[in-house]
């Protein structure tokens, strides 16, 4: 389910709306836009959502009704702010928590880089996590080629391809070639 909360710029809640969840969260926002501004008003809102209801469509819909905005930008884009990632320049928000402006290329918009030290250790924890599983999954893989389980080159890159899309936040940490074996000597 969505739900879209509507407070004031203290955060004390005035109303909600609870929308069905049986539709991809990109395809609900302009549903929710005009639910809430008929039931609410449209004065001067700032829309703020996750990740998941981001599309460039959501955003220029915002954009020409002349909507401010807050939102997870995909992890994919933070690429292009490795320079500023990697300043000294944060701001501490709050114990842990330190936050940057950075204006886009064009000027057009300004994204809040966002970093905590909590959020790192979660990162790193779940990192570890998926190699550890994508690492035993390999030696499973190596043992059965060994015994002779696992003889057919096409089967093996398959299994590959189903184990690194299980543990895909690691699945870049490791660099697997999949060679056929010299046939063992004697028994």
């Amino acid at each position: 389910m969505c739900i879209g909360l509507v407070v004031t710029e203290d955060g004390f809640p005035l109303g909600h709306e609870v929308f069905a969840g049986n539709t991809h969260d990109s395809r609900t926002v302009e549903t929710i836009v005009e639910s809430l501004e008929k039931k609410y008003g449209t004065l001067h809102r700032v829309w703020v959502m996750d990740r998941g209801m981001v599309s460039e469509a959501n955003l220029k819909y915002l954009r020409e009704r002349g909507g401010q905005y807050i939102v997870g930008t995909p992890k994919a884009m933070l690429r292009q702010f490795e320079r500023q990632l990697a300043e000294q320049n944060w701001t501490v928000a709050q114990q842990g928590v330190e936050v940057k402006l950075v204006p886009s290329p064009d000027g057009a918009e300004t994204f809040l880089l966002a970093r905590s030290a909590d959020r790192r250790t979660k990162e790193l924890a779940m990192h570890e996590k998926f190699s550890a599983r994508l690492e035993a999954g390999l030696q499973r893989m190596l043992a059965a080629a060994e015994s002779g389980r696992l003889k057919d080159e096409a089967a093996a890159g398959e299994r590959l391809w189903r184990l690194k899309q299980q543990n895909w936040r690691a699945s870049q940490a490791f660099d697997v070639t999949i060679r056929k074996l010299a046939p063992p000597r004697g028994r």
